[in-house]
């Protein structure tokens, strides 16, 4: 008896150790290489997927409080795709925007919103400064001046009554007067009000309406607080008369200057010829030798006679970047007063324009406003008359430059005094910089926060222009604080 169940016990330990070697060689088994590749696909795809789609982006902050235009249905309605009969159901609620509001990017869409995250439209610009203002967020809106000269725009400018404001130093970008700004769609937002005469009625169009001008009728929507009201102007014609400012035009010449409609029987709107001139490598030598102290004979300069040309002459020396700021040494010569137009620096970032700035005397020059550890492409340009009466764009300097890093920057020393004592809230009083207002630092301040306790209080955007400024500041937290806290 003793030996049979020996016998199967033995036989049971064979049959275990079969099955362990079975199950040993299943899991020592390697997957095939095509199935780890694909699964190292399918890992990459799905981060990328998560990135491309749902992750949100923050590509900015927003300097202005103010409304921003949600959604697509105003381009629909404009272009004429909404059947709705009803023009007051076209009406459309802005979305509130704050300064210092987180700018965010999820694909080819923009939110703002800490939390809740608000879908807008950067295809039209947001309104600030109680609605008589516009930001610009949009790379490809185009600037339109009064002569109807189409200039790229670029993101963070701000306009006013037809004057177009660099964001970053709060400075004019030029000369000239604007009366629209363009979106991709053919879409107009008037920079000034426009007063139409048809055959049987008259129409003001307030400034800041975003038009679509179509060759029968006019289409737009006005602003009215937080609201964008539809309108329809249908009896238009050929030669109904528009005031655009001081600017009066027909309608059939509106829509020619504005690229819409070819007249019949002409060539199509040509921009003047302007011929291009390149001097940028003579300067750029002429600057070598000033740096290696083998600077030309200086002759004097001889009074022209009257009636004599004399060509205009520009240059400038190296760019010099800093953190926040890029300075340079201008020369303007024009003794016969041909230059038409004044100098123009245009510094493009990743390949696209980023600002324009413009000069109409020599002198040292300090372009603000530029990122920390960044690389510029800066391109100096003018426009002159020549000899035979033709117009000539002359670049006078390329180059790259790059910023330099924080590391560079020196601490900023600010001074203030406790103010009134309140039960819900804190006042400081006489809140200043000590430091030297050249300092870099001071140049690249965006935005100053007060933190008390476990809360962050931020400056708003007139007193913090104050504070850049050297001035002093009384500054008051919002009410809610506990009282008796220290």
């Amino acid at each position: 008896m003793f030996k049979k169940n020996d016998s199967k016990k033995e036989n049971r330990k064979i049959e275990n150790k079969k099955n362990r070697k079975q199950i040993n060689m299943i899991h020592t088994k390697k997957l095939p290489i095509f199935m780890v590749i694909g699964l190292v696909i399918l890992a990459i795809l799905v981060i990328g997927i998560y990135y491309l789609f749902l992750n949100f982006k923050e590509i900015a902050i927003l300097d202005y409080e103010g409304y921003a235009i949600s959604g697509k249905e105003i381009t629909e309605t404009l272009l004429g795709n909404n059947s709705e009969e009803d023009n007051n159901k076209k009406n459309l609620f802005l979305t509130k925007v704050y300064e210092q509001d987180k700018l965010y990017k999820k694909v080819n869409d923009y939110f703002v919103g800490e939390n809740k995250k608000e879908e807008i439209n950067l295809s039209y610009p947001i309104y600030i400064n109680d609605n008589t203002a516009l930001y610009n967020l949009s790379q490809d809106m185009k600037l339109i001046t009064s002569n109807f000269e189409e200039i790229s725009g670029y993101p963070s400018l701000t306009v006013s009554n037809g004057v177009i404001y660099n964001e970053s130093d709060l400075e004019r970008v030029d000369e000239k007067e604007y009366i629209f700004l363009k979106n991709e769609s053919n879409i107009f937002t008037n920079l000034k009000e426009i007063k139409i005469q048809t055959v049987a009625n008259e129409y003001t169009i307030p400034v800041n309406s975003n038009i679509y001008f179509d060759k029968e009728e006019i289409r737009y929507y006005e602003i009215k607080k937080d609201t964008l009201r539809y309108k329809e102007i249908k009896d238009m014609d050929a030669q109904t008369k528009i005031k655009i400012g001081e600017k009066e035009v027909r309608y059939e010449e509106l829509l020619t200057a504005l690229k819409l409609v070819q007249e019949e029987n002409t060539a199509p709107n040509r921009k003047e010829e302007i011929i291009e001139e390149d001097t940028s490598k003579e300067n750029e030598r002429n600057q070598e030798k000033v740096e290696k102290e083998e600077p030309e004979e200086q002759q004097e300069e001889e009074e022209p006679q009257p009636g004599a040309y004399i060509k205009p002459e520009v240059t400038c020396s190296a760019f010099k970047a800093n953190v926040y700021t890029a300075s340079t040494e201008l020369t303007i010569k024009d003794p016969s007063s041909k230059i038409l137009e004044p100098v123009t620096f245009i510094f493009r970032k990743d390949g696209r324009i980023y600002l324009r700035k413009t000069y109409t005397t020599s002198g040292s020059i300090e372009v603000k406003g530029l990122t920390p550890n960044t690389s510029y492409e800066i391109e100096g340009s003018y426009i002159y008359e020549n000899e035979a009466g033709q117009k000539v764009e002359n670049t006078f300097y390329k180059d790259t430059i790059t910023t330099t890093g924080f590391e560079n920057l020196d601490p900023i020393t600010l001074s203030f005094e406790n103010g009134e004592i309140f039960s819900n809230k804190i006042q400081l009083k006489n809140l200043k910089i000590v430091s030297d207002l050249q300092n870099e630092a001071v140049k690249g301040i965006k935005r100053l926060e007060v933190e008390i306790g476990d809360v962050i209080y931020k400056l708003t955007g007139e007193n913090l222009r104050k504070f850049i400024a050297g001035e002093a500041i009384v500054y008051e937290t919002l009410d809610g604080m506990r009282s008796n806290q220290k």
